[in-house]
């Protein structure tokens, strides 16, 4: 019997980002039920303000939207920025969820903000920060966008993300309050999916977040950014085997 499935987007995207994924589960026979949440400002909640919104409050929304759904015992999976939610869902309602894969996510340091991870610079030329494949003082959004999100991703396929990531913001409390992960740790079975070739967040850093929030598992997937839309039949036939 498959599981069902929640599943949280990450920076600049919504809850549409899921879809070519979810159409290669069921393609793949997977029968659970899936959940796509939108965080305040994007999808389906673009009209949001969020001025005031903050880390835990949106964990408190998504999760009271998981509880409404009825799913059963469902993975919970997330992408990118998510890694700075996922665990506050989970500490807040631990019993909601099954399992728990972070999917190439963010996750700073205890007390860091997510800015501050990420710093400002290009990649590897600051230790303490994960930088960027390109200069994004001097670039356009839609430039970073294509860097970010780009690779590996078919032509048609990437117009669409660039298209609708456009329109999605995160809220600003989210990249700029410090982050906690307390009491998060061994409260549900955790992965975490390393892509290998991902422009944003490189594997050796990935290595280092799945060990900050704990994960029994890692896999690995040979993959740029968002495998969800470069590579969807491959992602669905890993979930469906480690964790549907």
């Amino acid at each position: 019997m498959s599981k069902d499935l929640v599943l949280l987007h990450g920076g600049q995207h919504g809850s549409w980002c899921w879809k070519l994924l979810i159409d290669a589960l069921v393609k793949s026979g997977w029968t659970g039920r899936a959940l796509a949440l939108d965080v305040p400002g994007c999808g389906q909640k673009r009209h949001r303000e969020t001025g005031s919104i903050g880390i835990d409050d949106i964990a408190h929304e998504l999760n009271a939207e998981v509880l409404e759904s009825k799913l059963k015992s469902p993975v919970l999976l997330g992408h990118s920025q998510a890694g700075i939610l996922l665990p506050r869902m989970v500490t807040f309602a631990p019993s909601l969820y099954s399992e728990v894969v972070f999917l190439t996510t963010a996750a700073p340091k205890e007390g860091q903000t997510l800015a501050r991870m990420m710093g400002t610079s290009l990649h590897w030329q600051d230790p303490h920060s994960v930088g960027y494949p390109l200069d994004i003082a001097t670039s356009s959004r839609e430039e970073i966008s294509r860097a970010l999100f780009g690779p590996g991703v078919d032509s048609s396929t990437l117009e669409w993300l660039l298209a609708e990531s456009s329109l999605d913001n995160w809220p600003e409390k989210t990249g700029t309050s410090p982050i906690t992960r307390e009491g998060f740790r061994g409260l549900i079975p955790t992965s975490y999916i390393v892509a290998l070739d991902d422009p944003i967040l490189p594997a050796a850093w990935q290595g280092c977040f799945a060990e900050r929030v704990g994960a029994e598992r890692i896999y690995a997937m040979d993959t740029a950014h968002e495998p969800f839309a470069s590579h969807p039949d491959e992602l669905a036939e890993l979930l469906t085997n480690a964790f549907l």
